[in-house]
């Protein structure tokens, strides 16, 4: 009996230090996992900020040209959109492709247009037309416009804020006066040249950033507004001041393509 009891509570330790054990590792390995995913992160920030920001500031800037540069046509057949990007599959061999397939980035949607008055939104992406994929912005096009005429019925498949939605249209003929062409290219030049001056700026100061991103793993994110450091807060006001000029040429832009309309 006594041999029973010494067998069960030596068992019984041998479970409870098991346990322990057990315990410790999880939380090693909570630990562990935290740290990777932390790091994968850091990476991620890191690289977005040397390879992407810019870019992406770039991509806003074509939104507010696009517009304009669709004002350059006399007349054209059309849903009344602007493209701002086209990301074609190419791009999309790694595991992060959203889309499965080449997708276009609305610039900008005409108020008045077959696809402003179906609720579609500057900055949509538009995955697939009539139910089909598409590989290029020529294919894209002509899956657009169809026959050429107008009346040809379209239906989008659009994603926007992380959810899908659906639109259906039907081409129109849509155009621009000539005597207002003239003022669209100076608006454009404007953009251009305002807008470069922004980034030219942006990227004096990125490269330094990104350098202390690197040496100092605990470092915030730039455009925290609780980060310290005098170069990050140098890089978040060039940013806040690129957004603000943003807004206001995308109220010009609005504003002009608006008064064409009328």
């Amino acid at each position: 009996m006594k041999n029973r009891i010494v067998v069960m509570v030596a068992s019984a330790s041998a479970v409870i230090l098991l346990l322990t054990l057990l315990s410790g590792w999880v939380r090693v390995y909570a630990q562990d996992t935290d740290q990777q995913r932390d790091q994968e992160y850091r990476e991620w920030l890191i690289r977005f900020y040397e390879e992407d920001f810019v870019k992406s500031l770039k991509k806003e800037i074509g939104g507010l040209l696009s517009p304009l540069q669709a004002g350059l046509f006399k007349e054209w057949i059309g849903v009344g959109i602007t493209i701002a990007l086209i990301t074609p599959p190419a791009e999309f061999e790694n595991k992060s492709d959203p889309f499965g397939s080449a997708n276009v980035f609305v610039g900008y949607v005409f108020k008045n247009s077959p696809a402003g008055k179906a609720g579609m939104q500057n900055v949509d992406t538009i995955v697939k037309v009539n139910s089909e994929n598409f590989g290029s912005l020529d294919e894209f096009l002509q899956k657009i416009r169809g026959d050429g005429k107008a009346g040809h019925n379209v239906a989008l498949r659009v994603f926007r804020e992380g959810g899908w939605r659906n639109f259906k249209m039907k081409t129109s003929l849509l155009g621009v006066p000539a005597h207002k062409q003239a003022e669209a290219f100076a608006l454009e030049i404007d953009i251009r040249t305002s807008g470069k001056v922004l980034i030219n700026e942006i990227e004096k100061i990125l490269p330094v950033v990104v350098e202390k991103m690197k040496l100092n793993p605990n470092i915030e994110s730039p455009l925290d507004s609780s980060a310290v450091d005098p170069d990050f807060t140098k890089l978040r006001k060039a940013y806040e001041k690129f957004q603000s000029w943003r807004q206001e040429y995308f109220t010009k832009v609005d504003d002009f393509i608006e008064m064409l309309q009328e």
